[in-house]
């Protein structure tokens, strides 16, 4: 098990907490941190969320979910949501066996001392996923503690989860996946050196390795890239690059307007705004230079609109 702070160390226990996976952090995650940072403010105490690493489901299965976020990610939207401390739990198969009571017992209250836990709907805890809600809350206050259980969050009439946006970003659903993260989906990794297809067609391109996140559907992306602390307008494909025989997937960004030097082994952020087109197959080189162009006269045109 390990702990990460913000900019309070001295405030480990006696905490008003969170519990979950929190990939994403989508608008249901941010409703109930905002519900924990108040709670925390009026009963003067201090506020976490805590968290599971690696993932649970892959220590049980090889198909684990992909993930939206990154723990650096996760860490720099939980503390500017205004939460004290980042507690992740390294999740094994030991912990896994243990039973509900003995997780609260040995950790929620003997190590961090949870004074107020506030969770979703269908939060579990211990093995077989026997600690309910509704155990929970009778758990918590046979021993003088507190437990709020949210009601689901909707955005409209779609159930925000972290899984219902894995499956919109999947299917090339952009911009309605971002509106459930409550902020552009973004991938942050190394700048890896490719084939140098891009430059030899005019169009130098940043490629990412995203083995790790969901990945989206095959496309060519309008997005904002962070560089070096700077922002620029950027075209993402996502593909297999047909056009040359490819077979392996890669995710290769062109930054408009961008002058300065190459920048692999970098790390870059990568937000998607928008699908603008499937990933085709084209006849020529120059029948895709032909198309990159018109991309970018699109991508332009619905930056302008959006500004």
């Amino acid at each position: 098990m390990w702990l990460k702070f913000s900019n309070s160390p001295q405030a480990t226990t006696g905490l008003v907490a969170t519990l979950g996976n929190f990939d994403g952090l989508h608008l249901g995650h941010q409703s109930l941190l905002s519900q924990v940072k108040k709670e925390a403010v009026n009963q003067n105490r201090n506020s976490a969320l805590i968290t599971f690493s690696p993932h649970p489901a892959k220590v049980f299965t090889a198909n684990a979910p992909k993930r939206l976020t990154s723990f650096r990610q996760l860490a720099k939207l939980v503390y500017s949501k205004g939460i004290n401390n980042l507690i992740s739990i390294r999740f094994t198969t030991e912990l896994a066996k243990m039973e509900a009571e003995q997780f609260v017992e040995q950790i929620l209250f003997g190590r961090y001392d949870v004074k107020h836990l506030i969770i979703g709907p269908f939060a579990t805890i211990g093995k077989d996923r026997k600690g309910t809600p509704e155990w929970i809350v009778e758990y918590f206050q046979s021993r003088g503690r507190q437990v709020t259980v949210q009601e689901p969050f909707a955005l409209g009439e779609t159930r925000v989860s972290s899984n219902q946006i894995r499956a919109l970003i999947s299917v090339g659903e952009i911009e309605l996946a971002n509106k459930l993260l409550g902020r552009p989906y973004t991938i942050s990794a190394r700048v890896v050196r490719g084939d140098r297809i891009g430059s030899s067609l005019g169009f130098p391109t940043a490629n990412l390795s995203i083995s790790d996140y969901v990945k989206p559907a095959y496309g060519v992306y309008l997005g904002q890239t962070q560089v070096e602390g700077l922002s620029y307008n950027s075209l993402s494909n996502f593909g297999v690059r047909p056009t040359f025989g490819g077979r392996k997937e890669v995710l290769e960004t062109y930054l408009l307007d961008y002058k300065g030097q190459d920048f692999y082994g970098q790390r870059i952020e990568l937000g998607l705004l928008q699908k603008i087109r499937d990933e085709r197959q084209f006849s020529s080189s120059t029948e895709l230079c032909h198309q990159i162009k018109v991309d970018i006269e699109n991508a332009r045109e619905i930056i302008e609109k959006r500004s």
